[in-house]
């Protein structure tokens, strides 16, 4: 088996109320909630010291992206905050981990390093869809989207799926599995018992008398519940060498877990589509702590320890405190360390009504729950949706799992970067499907954290309250630290990129942290083969550092390639003497039986491999929305277009997705500077498989005519220039220091980049259709409509014609720039730009076939209508489109887009200059 990491354990960070909490200890976690249902003041088996060690709830923030070392200071001053987007609720939502889910408030026991334990969340500015939704609006495009992501990338009864959780040490692999029999064989008898009692003391009205008096009822009383699993516990202890654990305390334990199977036992015996779905959220948490109250007790005369205990939060069907809808979780799964988890004690007492919800950050998985055995299939579109919420706030998970429960039907869902893989239904009304359903929770306890999808290579640090990231290839590996990511995941499929800013050099508590450089986490699509891999950005990046190095005009025009490439991973052998390095894809973090299974189900049709890739870069930058001004912004687009222009002629490496967030800029006033990053789909014009002609990429309000309209056309230096003039009419229109938008560069749109193929596939159809939803309809009816809003409404070959109809002459392009905000000063000159970009792009050429926007159809001059009026010869005519003719001379037309941009930004240099010496 492949080789395994050191396991990494769970740090866990407290709730917002850590510090009223460190003043009251544990006092009031017997304490009973009005919102539980079940008795909480048990007797516990042991108490936990607490360590209340937590990240602060307060860190400076930076942006999602590079800048240079003299903007540094500009950073951590007060403007910081002004980019940074917020999430919903108040600040005090950072600091909850992990810890926030173990049995004692403060997460004892859990070592230094592990889950995300703490977040400034960014994501919910950045997401595709929340973007000036309401609440309703947002949650009903949520499950929409949801319910497609089910049939596009879903594949059921995968079998040898729950394999995957299983440790790769050979010794921890066995440990586990006879623990699970062993379980499930007291679960069994248990079950055996209680029917006996059912069916022989049921006769009360005989006092004893008859078939169910005498003797029968006397044999009962020797063997309870309680006896049986105390006699369960004893003799796991007695033929271990090393327990020390008393028969008290094992007895004390006997009579919780007998309690927590009297309510486990309503699952079981659920029938079919009765009761309510609420019914079954308190049995099928008293199986989890069933199960970890068991492993908990033998714990110290097993030959293996556990590495964790996988518990509910205490209270269900709640809003997760770190969501940014009213979606409500059924059940929350949560990680507990071995040694913290207090059986009598429920997980996440409640001090305050803020620690009554769970949270995405402290989520192992969740659980969503129907009530009849069909309800399965309806399960899944929400366990869809919450899981994403897992994935936005937690920055070192790699993949997920989930529960989907329909009465007593349960099926496992694993989801990976490109797909979700769902087990066969496990049926825990039957023998073999419970001890199925213990199997699985039992190698979550014991199994290394990387099968349960988090990231080793990215560890929080308890005593410096740091994330610690490991950046390197071939072997030789830095650690840089930083305090979070600055940029999350939006979506549950894809490429999953997270950005941090981070410093080489180890934090001290009473320094200042400076961000030096930048490191981006992602799982771009990406050939098995690193060396045929011509899309990498790292290989971009450390080609255009190689080439332009040393051309001081360029510097902290583009991010600098240090380090990084693909991440790979230490595991332990099956043996557990040594460890293998395995490159981390969305292949390898599954098995060679599973992807053989979705070879033969999808074919042609099965997911791209994603490669896991970090790439540390030099420098940082300011969003576009901290421009002060006109002439800056167009300063600040004009060095990045210089940057794009003098990469693409002297290193051959096309960007091919110029859009707001990629650009950035440093400095102020006349010293401001523009910056190009993300060269995730650039490809080098040398390389001749590069990439697939027929795919289109980018963000959807700025994609190119071309690209838009996905046929089979090579992708050209113009097609950037044109988003460039998107861009710009785009930031003229809605502005680019919107106070309404945290991120504040337009309205509802989707920001995330589009990526499709023009296939044919009924899957790329789908997703293709589902995106479009996300759009809100517009109508020149509607008061404040914008012209430009067509231009990200309906389907992509809409998008492509509203704006070939926008761009075919000055008058009809006018309608767009009419609308520019005339609240921001020097617009006139913004317009005035864009007018020119359009004449360069459009009307000046010499070559008739050339000029214009709109498809057309010329018969030659040669042939005269007269001569075939009733059409009984062929005649010869051509089809022109502009946009495919222009082609032909890319270079020529974007070297005068060039010096006219470049021209216009001098201009806007001296005026700026004229102002500070003015003032």
């Amino acid at each position: 088996m492949p080789k395994r990491h050191q396991p990494q354990e769970y740090q866990g960070a407290l709730t917002r109320n850590r510090a009223r909490l460190q003043n009251k200890r544990v006092g009031d976690t017997t304490k009973a909630s009005p919102n539980r249902r079940s008795n909480v003041a048990e007797t516990t088996l042991e108490k936990e010291n607490t360590d209340f060690n937590s990240p602060p709830r307060k860190r400076k923030r930076f942006n999602n992206a590079l800048i240079t070392p003299e903007s540094n200071k500009r950073l951590v001053n007060t403007r910081v905050s002004a980019f940074i987007p917020k999430s919903r609720g108040d600040s005090s939502a950072v600091g909850q981990s992990h810890g926030h889910a173990t049995g004692d408030p403060s997460s004892a026991g859990l070592k230094q390093t592990g889950s995300t334990p703490f977040k400034f969340s960014t994501h919910n500015a950045q997401s595709i869809v929340s973007r000036g939704y309401s609440t309703t609006e947002l949650q009903s495009t949520r499950r929409l989207d949801a319910k497609t992501l089910v049939d596009d990338y879903l594949l059921p009864d995968i079998t040898g799926l729950l394999d995957l959780a299983a440790p790769d040490s050979k010794a921890a692999e066995e440990t586990a599995s006879r623990l699970a029999v062993d379980i499930s064989t007291l679960l069994e008898e248990l079950l055996l018992l209680k029917s006996s009692q059912v069916s022989t003391g049921g006769r009360r009205g005989h006092g004893g008398k008859g078939v169910a008096g005498g003797k029968q009822r006397v044999q009962q009383r020797k063997h309870t519940q309680p006896d049986i699993i105390f006699g369960w516990m004893s003799e796991r202890h007695r033929v271990s060498s090393t327990s020390r654990v008393s028969q008290t305390q094992l007895k004390a334990a006997a009579n919780i877990l007998s309690k927590r199977f009297d309510r486990l036992k309503k699952w079981i015996d659920t029938k079919r589509g009765t009761g309510k779905e609420s019914d079954l959220y308190e049995p099928i948490s008293q199986l989890f702590h069933f199960v970890a109250g068991c492993i908990k007790s033998v714990n110290k005369a097993l030959p293996v320890h556990p590495e964790r205990l996988i518990v509910p939060f205490f209270c269900p069907d709640r809003k997760s405190a770190d969501g940014d809808d009213e979606s409500r979780v059924d059940l929350v799964l949560n990680i507990a360390g071995p040694d913290s988890y207090i059986i009598g004690t429920p997980t996440n007492t409640p001090s305050s009504d803020n620690s009554k919800l769970p949270m995405f950050l402290d989520a192992f998985s969740v659980i969503e729950v129907k009530r009849e055995a069909q309800g399965v299939k309806r399960a899944l579109p929400q366990l869809f949706q919450y899981t994403r919420g897992i994935y936005a706030e937690q920055y070192n998970r790699r993949f997920a799992w989930g529960l989907a429960v329909g009465g007593k039907q349960v099926q496992a869902v694993f989801f990976g970067p490109s797909y979700a893989l769902a087990s066969p239904s496990m049926d825990i009304g039957q023998r073999s499907g419970l001890e199925q359903l213990i199997r699985l929770l039992v190698d979550w306890s014991f199994c290394e954290s990387h099968k349960l999808g988090y990231d080793p290579t990215i560890s929080f640090n308890k005593q410096s309250r740091y994330y610690e990231i490991q950046v390197g290839q071939g072997g030789k590996m830095e650690t840089y630290y930083s305090q979070g990511a600055v940029i999350g995941v939006e979506r549950l499929f894809g490429r999953h990129t997270r950005c941090f800013v981070a410093s080489k050099t180890k934090p001290r508590s009473n320094v200042e942290f400076k961000p030096e450089v930048f490191i981006k986490d992602a799982w771009p699509e990406a050939t098995s083969d690193a060396e045929e891999d011509h899309r990498d950005e790292s290989r971009h990046l450390n080609k255009i550092t190689a080439i332009l190095g040393d051309d001081k005009s360029l510097d902290g025009k583009y991010p600098k390639y240090l380090s990084g490439g693909r991440v790979h991973m230490k595991r332990q052998t099956t043996t557990g003497q040594s460890t293998d390095v395995v490159e981390d894809n969305s292949r390898s973090i599954i098995s060679d039986s599973i992807c053989s299974q979705l070879d033969t189900a999808l074919k042609e049709r099965a997911p791209p491999l994603r490669a896991h890739k970090r790439i540390c870069m030099e420098g940082i930058g300011e969003p576009l929305k901290c421009i002060n001004s006109v002439p800056e912004l167009i300063c600040v687009m004009a060095d990045a277009m210089e940057c794009h222009w003098e990469i693409y002629k002297r290193c051959g490496i096309l960007h091919r997705d110029i859009s707001t967030n990629n650009i950035l800029f440093t400095g102020s006033g006349s010293r401001i500077k523009g910056m190009l990053i993300d060269f995730d789909h650039a490809f080098c014009e040398s390389d001749k498989n590069a990439v697939h002609h027929f795919e289109r990429t980018g963000t959807l309000p700025f994609m190119s005519v071309n690209n838009l309209e996905g046929e089979i056309k090579m992708h050209t230096v113009l097609d950037d220039w044109e988003s460039l003039l998107y861009i710009l009419c785009w930031l003229g229109t809605y502005g680019w220091r919107n106070k309404r938008r945290s991120d504040g560069v337009g309205p509802d749109i989707p920001q995330g980049r589009v990526t499709a193929r023009a296939d044919n596939s009924k899957a790329s159809a789908s997703r293709q259709t589902t995106r479009t939803r996300y759009l809100k309809s517009h109508s020149r009816a509607e008061p404040g409509f914008k012209e430009i809003s067509r231009w990200f409404t309906g389907e992509l070959s809409t998008c492509a014609l509203n704006k070939r109809r926008d761009l075919k002459d000055s008058e009809s392009f006018k309608l767009i720039t009419d609308q520019f905000d005339k609240d921001i000063p020097l617009i006139e000159s913004l317009r005035s730009l864009v007018h020119g970009l359009r004449r360069t792009l459009i009307d000046d050429h010499k070559d008739n076939r050339m000029k214009g926007a709109m498809k057309r159809s010329e018969v030659p001059e040669e042939q005269d209508d007269y001569d075939d009026v009733f059409g009984m010869r062929n005649r010869d005519i051509n089809d022109i489109d502009p946009f495919q003719e222009r082609m032909t001379n890319a270079n020529d037309i974007a070297e005068s887009l060039f010096k006219n941009m470049k021209k216009v930004a001098e201009q806007a240099r001296v005026f700026i200059r004229k102002g500070e010496i003015e003032s």
